[in-house]
């Protein structure tokens, strides 16, 4: 909005909302919001929303990291039009599976450089834990809050479990449906509001997958691929190259250029034993990706966003911001009979010239046999119908920020905890 915010204009009177600058340092890119929060009902509004470079993207340059921050959140800070209303206005800035891929000795400088520019901002900046690298674990709560509380789930009607496939990471976070309700590994508790009003107790599953996003987990197969000695890559359609960039964050980068071979099952049995790892030592069962443990799904509703609700519509099985379900089966079939075909016939084809091949389309022979083989190890099956796949709900982009804004805040005003 370019005029100041929602109730942060009327001189010597106390606004019904507070505002939360909320920064999300993503593995493709970074995000400041500014959200309202109404009291009492924590109702919230997205107000203010801009966009800039990755963090990890500023490894090697600190110095721009800190004065582009500045700018950014500095930008956000000042559509509160009240200065009295700023100085009160928390930041948070949390960064994902982008910041967790790097080691210590490149991830620390920067954080520094990043909480020196935080506290030069007009808002407040005064808790160094305000801005970190979050858990995977706890990105997937704060998204399964932000869905439930924007489809206004209740306990009556069950709740959403999340599967979240990004750039750099999987999430998946949901109420177990065990006859006797435990969970053996990665419980979280917390206090949840019902759209009722009313406060509740409750265990969630929530466990994250570094390097199983889209991005990293290519990265990852072409690896393997370059490792056995071979640049032709059977999740390419036939004669598509791919500069790949093996990043040594210590010294040199090295680039190898591979050459999609266009072999669709070839590809499918190298993403399952290779990256899923069926055959790994399950201890705690039942077991999904990497024999880590996962509970059973059974006949419980998920939404399925990011990566998961890209790859149906890349395939025109979906409307690409229309919620919709497929059977696993199907986006594994198509995706294959995409494979099969060279980039030009890809071009003609009526099912998957919709979508920009820069954009997407290129990845999706690879990301699809990926989507089905994280999914089938987690217990869904080839017919079920169980996983919704959306990217909106009620006009609101899907993102774990609306999530840990009231997470935040909630916890702030009840004392409540978030356990493992």
């Amino acid at each position: 909005r370019a005029a100041g915010l929602r109730g942060a204009a009327r001189p010597g009177a106390e606004p019904d909302v507070d505002y939360v600058i909320m920064v999300d340092f993503g593995s493709s890119g970074s995000r400041a919001f500014v959200y309202a929060v109404e009291r009492g009902t924590f109702k919230l509004e997205e107000v203010h929303k801009t966009e800039f470079e990755a963090l990890s993207d500023f490894v090697r340059r600190r110095g721009e990291a800190g004065a582009r921050v500045a700018e950014k959140v500095g930008e956000s800070c000042s559509r509160i039009s009240d200065p009295r209303r700023r100085g009160r206005t928390p930041i948070y800035a949390f960064a994902t599976a982008g910041m967790r891929l790097l080691p210590s000795a490149a991830a620390v400088p920067l954080w520094e450089t990043v909480r020196d520019a935080l506290g030069a901002t007009e808002c407040n900046f005064t808790e160094t834990s305000n801005a970190k690298t979050m858990s995977g674990d706890l990105e997937a709560v704060y998204q399964w809050v932000s869905v439930n509380q924007l489809l206004g789930s209740n306990a009556t009607e069950g709740y959403w479990g999340i599967l979240e496939l990004g750039g750099a990471s999987l999430q998946a976070a949901f109420q177990p449906t065990t006859r006797l309700n435990m969970i053996m590994q990665h419980e979280f508790d917390l206090y949840h509001l019902t759209p009722s009003g009313t406060w509740q107790d409750m265990s969630l599953f929530a466990d994250s997958w570094l390097g199983f996003g889209k991005d990293a987990a290519l990265n990852r197969f072409h690896t393997f691929l370059w490792k056995n000695g071979s640049d032709a890559n059977p999740c390419f359609n036939q004669g598509f190259q791919y500069n790949a960039t093996f990043y040594n964050h210590t010294g040199e980068n090295y680039t190898v250029l591979f050459t999609g071979s266009g072999d669709p099952e070839r590809c499918s049995e190298l993403v399952q034993w290779n990256l899923i790892h069926p055959d790994w030592e399950c201890i705690q069962e039942p077991c999904g990706v990497a024999g880590r443990y996962f509970p059973r799904p059974g006949d419980k509703k998920f939404l399925g966003t990011s990566s998961l609700a890209h790859i149906p519509a890349n395939l025109n099985l979906t409307k690409r911001f229309e919620p919709s379900t497929v059977p696993l089966i199907r986006i594994l079939h198509k995706t294959q009979e995409l494979c099969r075909l060279t980039t030009d016939e890809v071009a003609v084809h009526a099912d998957f010239n919709h979508t920009d091949w820069a954009l997407y389309q290129w990845q999706t022979c690879f990301v699809g046999h990926l989507q089905y083989w994280v999914l089938r190890s987690f217990g869904f099956t080839d017919e079920g119908e169980t996983i919704e796949y959306r990217l909106r709900a009620r006009g609101v982009e899907l993102t774990w920020t609306r999530g840990a804004v009231l997470y935040e805040t909630q916890r702030q005003l009840t004392g409540g905890v978030l356990r493992a």
